[in-house]
């Protein structure tokens, strides 16, 4: 099944959902905000990984004997001893109230709601939590952006701690990939010392989210990654004041369509130098086809907001709405080719408001 979310012996869907009900309509649908342990109850998670050794039978003339194997253990659920799966000796977990601490030393002092949690596969091998920052919301006029904070890990199947920032609210398999693309990495250097490797500027780094080893220094590297959102969010007012300058300054549709057109064609193969009049001719057509798009979305509801309409933010906004929806596939838009161009015109349309 494509939502991949788990269900116990006793037929209990692990997920949760706070008012909204899943387009699976599996799990919970609470009403009332959550605390911590509401959360890990009503989404399945409150229960722990244990690590226990593995043995492999040996028959001698003496009768059986049983020897631990070096070098792999089991994690077992600690509530039911079910397998989970077997791993590395030098593996380390990190528990399901671990992730939803980490969640609390992310935001600090900001008030978070608990929006959905839950756990995927057979034997619940892969768990989330994501929550809503309010105190992070952006509003231009009746345009209102909502923050999302999310926390996967996966307990020995491959997959590690990841922390990030999305607008993807998370209820199944396939949206935890889709909010999962881009993701940086937070790996231990120099022995135990942890350290992030950031790509490019911290922003953007923290913007794509950590994925963080299940090693020896993974309370460690959490606890940086978490520090370092502390300090994005602390300068939330930045992200903030960005986009009001993008909704504060005029562009009319002209200034829009050369904008667009210079962005787009910047990133076009160049035709060779002995192209025939045929392949110019697709190409102009495929140029004013875009541009037709593009007006048409700039003219739409989306981009006739009180802070979209007539301004950089709705020329932005009608770009991506572009690249999201008409111009490449979800895969490219959430993660590739279409995602670095998002990133770019971000940029570009910060560079326009000032």
């Amino acid at each position: 099944m494509s939502h991949d979310i788990h269900r116990d012996a006793a037929g209990r869907d692990a997920f949760v959902s706070l008012r909204k009900s899943a387009w699976h309509t599996l799990g919970t649908v609470v009403d009332d905000e959550m605390t911590d342990d509401q959360l890990l109850k009503a989404a399945g998670l409150d229960w722990r990984v244990e690590s226990e050794p593995i043995f492999q039978k040996r028959l001698t003339l003496e009768g059986d004997t049983y020897e631990e194997v070096d070098g792999s253990r089991l994690l077992v659920r600690g509530d039911t001893g079910k397998r989970i799966s077997v791993v590395s000796d030098q593996y380390v977990p990190f528990q399901n109230r671990e992730m939803v601490e980490l969640m609390r030393d992310i935001t600090g002092d900001t008030d978070l709601i608990w929006e959905t949690a839950g756990a995927l596969g057979d034997r619940a091998q892969s768990v989330w939590c994501l929550a809503r920052c309010p105190e992070l919301d952006i509003a231009l006029g009746d345009d209102i952006t909502k923050s999302y904070m999310l926390i996967s890990n996966g307990h020995g199947n491959k997959r590690a701690l990841q922390v990030m920032p999305t607008a993807v609210r998370v209820v199944c398999a396939n949206t935890l990939s889709w909010a999962e693309g881009g993701r940086a990495k937070a790996s231990e250097r120099n022995g135990n010392t942890a350290a992030l490797e950031i790509n490019g500027t911290g922003i953007r780094a923290l913007r794509s989210g950590f994925a963080i080893r299940h090693s020896s220094s993974i309370h460690e590297t959490a606890a940086l990654v978490a520090e370092s959102y502390q300090g994005l969010l602390l300068n939330h007012g930045f992200t903030k004041g960005a986009f009001e300058a993008m909704a504060a300054k005029p562009m009319p549709l002209g200034e829009a369509r050369g904008w667009w057109g210079a962005f787009f064609e910047s990133r076009e193969k160049v035709l060779p130098a002995d192209a025939d009049q045929a392949q110019v001719d697709r190409r102009d057509n495929a140029r004013a086809k875009r541009l037709g798009t593009l007006t048409k979305l700039w003219r739409s509801e989306t981009c006739q907001t009180d802070a979209a309409s007539g301004t950089v933010w709705g020329a932005y906004n009608a770009l991506t709405e572009y690249v999201d929806h008409e111009s490449a596939s979800f895969s490219s838009a959430m993660f590739g080719n279409g995602k670095r161009s998002k990133d770019d015109a971000l940029d570009e349309a910060l560079a326009l408001a000032r």
